[in-house]
């Protein structure tokens, strides 16, 4: 006997469960995609990486997760979503687990890259997936709640960083240093120079630091400075002794949270006294000793490629390229999106109009908007965790949950963008249903941006400005993506991986440039003016989309 369900006029539900899965798989693409990022004093402590080896390995992703947009859209509008996005998860979460075996700067290029290559198919999978089961009306909504993942993913991934990074160098892991967790002497010659006054710049937490640094430099020999295994085992004489400084003294120099800790205890064992003196010592002497949860972030790759297995298995489960293979779906919710023809019933199907997408004004306007728009946003989930260590001197525990804020910040912009372009769609016409929220949203940003230069906020009032800046950003993505979808038809993913071609292209750009002007100027006033403008061009560009300049139906 069949399912009475099947013989019902009210659909069935399965498009939910869908949905569910497709949300998922973008909280895991955010969280392997951005977890090197949060992690990254400890990667390039570790590797031994400039600021600017890091910013090429964090640009490497971007570069080839944009370049394979196209070619995997066009194989997810091929081969279908259901297999194409199974093989997509399995091969991003492989690299992401390589990561914890790289031991240098051109194997963590090659990791990321092959990383970015492996993610560049979710999105317009998803979107594929989208476009093949809701209806047209709903597609806004669907397609926020898909972005809203890839945002949860944010959010988790700096908090859930911090806490397996620390969980993963638990106290029994040995505080002594050796000649290799020596970084370099030059913050030592600086405090000597009084270079390092100069680099404070008037910041009053910064001089504290500098002469709590110079007070305790009195305690080392000067004449083991230049070798790093003498002066490791100076450290540790430190480090074996009596707690190196107070409570009072370390105030604003940006102890970790774990030594703040054990600093209010009394009656420390050995081995936590010396763990306390370890992470002072760090704390005072940022540049020149390796922070113990160096020795954490490996584990912390692994874990997260290891995640990639099971969700693979759930996609190939749950998903079908269309209702109508899905068993557990009646004739009514198969008839609510408009029919797809697989590849091998319409050649048509598997030949991306080139010459359309070249032409079209309207992609070519979406493109560049998200090319500068993404430029800022990736500031983010870049250099904002060093923004606050240079600037603002956050310890790494606190530090996690102030890059979570504006990513958490983003789900009220993102789920509220969703209900919006489809409200304004059905009030105002399509023209204006994607266009406010898009231009709106992208103008607010730039100027929130600029409010962070002109203010030089606290680090909790910048933390606020860069949440709303996500806010603003996510409250146009599902219009952004209902464009695409609008415009490229049964081409929906081969057009929304064009346009997210672009978009990573801007974040290739942004950590490269972002750095550049921060080393080129002394400060970041230039950089965030930069992100500023990016994002105030690309709201006036998002009015003059014509979602009518159709590539396919």
């Amino acid at each position: 006997m069949s399912d009475p369900s099947f013989d019902s006029s009210r659909p069935t539900n399965v498009r939910f469960r869908v949905l569910f899965v497709c949300f998922c798989s973008a909280a895991l693409l955010y969280l392997d995609r951005f977890c090197m990022n949060f992690a990254q004093q400890f990667v390039k402590e570790d590797l031994l990486l400039t600021d600017k080896q890091l910013g090429h390995c964090m640009s490497a992703f971007f570069f080839a997760y944009a370049l394979f947009q196209v070619p995997s859209g066009w194989m997810t509008d091929r081969f279908g979503p259901r297999s194409m996005m199974t093989i997509y998860i399995v091969v991003w979460s492989i690299f992401t687990a390589l990561m914890g075996a790289v031991m240098g700067f051109f194997g963590l290029i090659v990791v990321r890259m092959a990383s970015g290559v492996g993610q560049a198919g979710a999105y317009p999978t998803c979107a594929s997936v989208v476009r093949r089961w809701m209806p047209a009306e709903a597609r806004g909504r669907a397609s926020s709640t898909i972005a809203f993942g890839g945002r949860v993913g944010g959010v988790i991934a700096p908090i859930l960083t911090m806490a397996l990074v620390i969980a993963f160098v638990p106290m029994s892991v040995s505080p002594l240093l050796t000649g290799e967790d020596i970084l370099s002497a030059q913050s030592i010659n600086d405090l000597q120079t009084g270079v390092a006054e100069k680099n404070a710049k008037g910041n009053p937490d910064t001089l504290r630091s500098v002469s709590l640094a110079r007070k305790k430099l009195q305690l080392i020999s000067t004449s083991v400075h230049d070798d790093p295994r003498q002066l490791a085992e100076e450290f540790n004489l430190l480090i074996k002794g009596e707690t190196i400084a107070s409570e009072k003294e370390l105030h604003g120099v940006g102890l970790e949270k774990e030594g703040v800790r054990l600093l209010k205890q009394t009656d420390l064992s050995q081995i936590q006294q010396q763990r306390l003196n370890r992470l002072i010592l760090e704390a005072i002497f940022p540049k020149t000793v390796k922070k113990i949860y160096v020795q954490g972030w490996r584990s912390v790759m692994v874990v997260y490629g290891l995640l990639g297995i099971p969700m693979a298995l759930m996609f190939w489960w749950v998903i079908r390229d269309t209702p109508s293979q899905h068993p557990k779906t009646n004739q009514a919710e198969r008839n609510l999106p408009p029919p797809v023809l697989p590849p091998s019933d319409s050649n048509s199907a598997t030949k991306l109009p080139i010459k359309k997408v070249l032409k079209s004004r309207s992609l070519w306007l979406m493109s560049i908007s998200q090319f500068l728009a993404v430029m800022g946003w990736t500031f983010l989930v870049t250099w904002f965790p060093r923004y606050l260590l240079e600037v603002h001197q956050v310890p790494f525990e606190t530090r996690g949950w102030m890059i979570a804020i504006p990513l958490w910040c983003g789900w009220f912009g993102m789920l509220f963008g969703g209900w919006l372009t489809d409200a304004l769609t059905r009030h105002l016409g399509i023209q204006w249903g994607r266009a406010l929220p898009i231009g709106v949203g992208r103008t607010c940003a730039g100027l929130c941006f600029l409010f962070v230069v002109f203010v030089q906020p606290s680090a909790w009032i910048a933390v606020g400005s860069f949440a709303l800046v996500a806010v603003f950003t996510d409250m146009g993505s599902s219009a952004m993506w209902a464009v695409h979808q609008d415009i490229g038809g049964k081409f929906t993913a081969s057009v929304l991986g064009w346009g997210n071609m672009w978009g990573n292209f801007g974040s290739a750009v942004s950590p490269l440039l972002i750095n550049k002007l921060i080393e080129e100027y002394g400060s970041w006033d230039m950089a965030f003016i930069a992100c500023g403008a990016s994002f105030i061009i690309s709201g006036a560009m998002a009015f003059f989309i014509d979602v009518r300049d159709k590539i396919s139906d």
